[in-house]
């Protein structure tokens, strides 16, 4: 018996082991999400304590639950136990604000709530395709799981590959502007707890996990574009920067034109001096005056740094101001007129770098200082930047490549930029340290020359077509009161038909069907006892293919609303004589409906009874039975205790109990006494619930089969 029992757990013991696995992919999802989104503020070693030390309690807290039999609380408290603890972690490792921490786990409940609702509408349209293929329930569970497990490998990389950047982007360079993104998360966040355990209508159901997965590229995508109206509004700024260095630098060209001219008018009279000084042989004094006037005149000359003309003007910009702050620039610069990038990236390294280089000269004690600059466009078109300046005291860096310095306003944002450049053209930024010198080296790889785009090869009607058939099915499945109308109407009827999806599949219970099937089986049994207990299986399977047609009809369109079901087992009598077993299933839809069916195990006998193996044969056990019930009906309706279908009351005829079937169901109750059961609404109204009948040993004298099990 004990192996029996076994067997009945069987199902219900793998049905919970698949339910952790998928609330453990959920979970990992959902803490890869946070990890690659959030910037901790301790380092790479320190950070992984308190991350490890809470998901062992996590881990600790759930065992317990689980060893102390607390399966369902286990799942219910599972927003508390597990993500409220690892949500406070992420807050207290997040360099972030609390704000900018809260977009990131909600982000990671978002791809939870997408996983989730997935499971839930793969187990809600799946569950009777594969059990009409006779498919094991382990395997169709096993098939739910590898789907969650790529869509969420799929989903942490979205986040990785596309989402992660923009974010960090995000929250750097628009602390400000956090409400803008929160706000929405915030809501969606909300709308998805709500709907995440109340949620059984199957059509709402895989509406929201579309909801879902859009919200989330949707928030990918205003993260992306977001960014990249920033860049253009730094491009902005960079090319306005631009416009005014060109236009410092024409103003200077017209300042010392103005002067050459004026140089070349008093032309005349210097040289008029100078002939007025060789008659007087005086070779010395105009010797003298000609060496000043070539003086003067080196100041009107511009002097040419590189073919670039952007690049140039630059240049000869922060080289002037370079020069009036006492300090000189050695240049090595060798690049053609035209190179493959945008010349404001190219102005905005300049500029900064030899800013930066400036500012650090200017904080040394006085004396004339030496800034390096080395330029070089390589044969394989990679431009190498180098940048040096004196820097007596030594210089640590941060994990990024940073000099780690104190936070200031508006300090390291030179160097932020010039490695932003840097990583637009996939290049290399680093900036070092080494004998008393700072060096910044920037290289920049050329970009990829784009393919040609061809125009698509799919016409704009097939488009317009899919898209329309789209929005009709999806019309469908969310007006039921339109579908079963349109159904209606003799030639669209059958389109429609095909179109509804509540045609093929079913909601089950939230979300699925809550089965938990009993498996008899037995050692050493004689093959008479053998072949019973197949019987026996069979009428548990008939049963639950019965419930599920049942249930399928309460779906569908007639009832809208909440319909489930849920289907379990219970030992009614286990001793030395019987092993009765009731298997019964419950089904809501508005109300609820209970149906059940008793298995009766003879032990002496090694089988299953059914109600014509306790008579003789050729006995009439239904007119005595049948009778003895009328009359307790009768009696109970006559002392106001009950409502039953007999004839003479306000039934239809054809709806009045007449007799029992030959194969009633039954049992026997402790007391050794028969009890004939019914469903509900087959004998009485539904108040009546499921209505049974005790049947006296003295109704059935001479009927009985011996020895008999009845008293």
């Amino acid at each position: 018996m004990e192996q029996l029992l076994a067997g009945l757990a069987e199902r219900r013991i793998t049905m919970s082991i698949f339910h952790y696995i998928q609330a453990g992919i959920s979970f990992a999802a959902f803490f890869s999400a946070c990890i690659l989104l959030i910037q901790p503020q301790l380092s790479k070693y320190q950070r992984w304590k308190p991350a490890f030390w809470t998901l062992a309690g996590i881990l600790l807290f759930q065992a317990g639950l689980l060893l102390t039999g607390q399966e369902a609380l286990l799942f219910t408290l599972l927003p508390v136990s597990a993500y409220l603890p690892m949500i406070l972690c992420f807050h207290f490792l997040s360099a972030m604000s609390f704000f900018q921490t809260c977009i990131a786990w909600v982000v990671g409940f978002l791809i939870r709530f997408i996983l989730e609702f997935l499971c839930k509408t793969l187990s809600t349209y799946s569950v009777i395709a594969f059990r009409s293929f006779g498919m094991p329930g382990w395997q169709f569970h096993i098939l739910v799981i590898v789907i969650q497990l790529f869509t969420a490998v799929g989903l942490v990389l979205i986040v990785f590959y596309r989402i992660r950047k923009p974010f960090h982007h995000y929250t750097k360079g628009m602390e400000k502007l956090w409400i803008t993104l929160l706000l929405p998360c915030l809501l969606a966040f909300l709308l998805l707890s709500y709907f995440f355990n109340s949620l059984v209508n199957p059509t709402v159901l895989i509406l929201t996990l579309l909801i879902s997965l859009s919200l989330f590229f949707i928030l990918a995508q205003i993260l992306i574009l977001t960014v990249s109206l920033g860049e253009t509004r730094k491009a902005e700024q960079a090319a306005q920067w631009k416009l005014e260095m060109l236009r410092r630098d024409y103003h200077s060209i017209q300042q010392k034109i103005e002067l050459n001219r004026v140089y070349r008018h008093d032309m005349r009279h210097h040289l008029a001096a100078l002939d007025e000084m060789l008659q007087r042989n005086d070779n010395e004094d105009a010797k003298q005056y000609i060496l000043d006037l070539k003086e003067k005149l080196v100041g009107l000359t511009r002097p040419t740094w590189c073919r670039n003309t952007a690049v140039n003007a630059v240049l000869g910009a922060y080289i002037e101001q370079a020069q009036e702050k006492n300090c000189q620039v050695s240049t090595h610069i060798s690049i053609p007129a035209d190179l493959p990038f945008d010349e404001t990236d190219l102005c905005v390294v300049i500029a900064n770098a030899l800013e930066n280089a400036v500012h650090a000269c200017q904080k040394l004690p006085e004396g004339p200082h030496t800034i390096q600059l080395e330029m070089d466009l390589t044969r394989n078109q990679r431009l190498t930047i180098s940048v040096s300046n004196p820097c007596p005291q030594p210089v640590t860096f941060d994990s990024d490549g940073f000099p780690a310095v104190p936070p200031r306003k508006g300090h390291g944002l030179g160097l932020r930029s010039i490695r932003t450049v840097a990583d637009k053209y996939g290049g290399l930024f680093r900036c070092q340290w080494e004998a008393g010198s700072f060096s910044l080296q920037v290289v920049l790889f050329p970009p990829a020359r784009e393919l040609p785009v061809h125009p698509a090869s799919r016409p704009k009607r097939a488009a317009a077509v899919i898209t329309g058939l789209l929005f009709c099915l999806v019309l469908v499945n969310s007006s039921p009161g339109l579908a079963s109308a349109l159904e209606a109407v003799p030639v669209l009827g059958p389109v429609i038909h095909v179109m509804d999806w509540r045609s093929y599949f079913s909601g089950w219970g939230d979300s699925e069907l809550a089965v938990s099937q009993p498996k008899l089986a037995g050692e050493g049994l004689t093959s008479e006892a053998s072949s019973s207990l197949q019987e026996a299986n069979s009428q548990i399977e008939a049963f639950v293919s019965q419930m599920e047609k049942q249930f399928l009809w309460y779906a569908s369109r007639k009832y809208n609303g909440y319909t489930s079901i849920d289907m379990d087992y219970s030992v009614l009598r286990d001793d030395s004589a019987l092993f009765i077993l009731r298997f019964y299933a419950v089904i809501n839809a508005g109300g609820s409906v209970e149906y059940s069916r008793y298995v009766v195990w003879d032990k002496a006998a090694a089988r299953i009874l059914t109600l014509k193996d306790l008579f003789l044969p050729e006995a009439n056990y239904i007119f005595p039975i049948s009778r003895e019930i009328k009359a307790q009906m009768s009696e109970q309706i006559n002392a106001g205790k009950g409502a039953y279908f007999l004839p003479g009351g306000i039934w239809r005829e054809e709806d009045c109990f007449q007799a029992i079937d030959a194969d009633q169901d039954f049992y026997i109750d402790s007391n050794n006494h028969l009890v004939i059961a019914f469903e509900a609404y087959t004998v009485a109204p539904g108040s009546m619930g499921n209505p049974e009948f005790v049947i006296p040993a003295s109704c059935l004298g001479g009927l009985l089969a011996e020895p008999s099990l009845l008293k």
